[in-house]
C-alpha cells in the first residue's frame, strides 16, 4: 500500500502558508522581501521622498502666496494648520515614531488632504457662482 507523509507541525504551518518543497523533500518557509533587507535604521523614519517633498513644497508656497498677497487672511492659517499638527503629534509621532516611517505619514497625510480639498474647490466654487 501507499504510506501516508508524515509531516511535523511546523511543516505543516509551512504548507498551509505557502511553503515549497526543495529536492530534498524539506520545506522551505517563504519569507517576506522585508525580512530579507538588511536595514540598520540609520535613515528610517527621517527620509522622505520626492513626493512628500513635493507636497510639503506645494503646502509652502500656497502659504507663500496668501500671506503675501493677503496679509489679513494670514491669521486664518493657524485654524487650519494646528488641528492636522496636533493629531499627527499624537496619533504618530508620540508613539509611532520608530515603527512607522514619516515618509508614509506625510504621503497618507496628503493622500486624503489633496482628493478633499479638490472636492472643497470644487463646491465652494459651484456655491459661489
Amino acid at each position: 500500500g501507499m504510506e501516508e507523509e508524515t509531516l511535523s507541525v511546523s511543516q505543516q504551518d509551512n504548507r498551509a502558508i505557502g511553503g515549497d518543497e526543495d529536492d530534498d523533500g524539506d520545506l522551505e518557509i517563504w519569507t517576506s522581501w522585508a525580512d530579507e533587507m538588511e536595514d540598520d535604521g540609520a535613515l528610517r523614519g527621517h527620509s522622505l521622498s520626492f513626493c512628500s517633498w513635493g507636497f510639503l513644497g506645494l503646502v509652502g508656497l500656497i502659504l507663500y502666496s496668501l500671506i503675501s498677497s493677503r496679509p489679513s487672511d494670514a491669521l486664518i492659517i493657524p485654524g487650519f494648520l494646528l488641528p492636522p499638527i496636533i493629531v499627527l503629534y499624537f496619533a504618530y509621532y508620540k508613539r509611532l515614531k520608530d515603527e512607522i516611517p514619516l515618509d508614509l505619514v506625510v504621503a497618507n497625510f496628503a493622500g486624503g488632504f489633496v482628493p478633499g480639498a479638490i472636492a472643497v474647490m470644487l463646491v465652494e466654487g459651484v456655491l459661489a457662482a
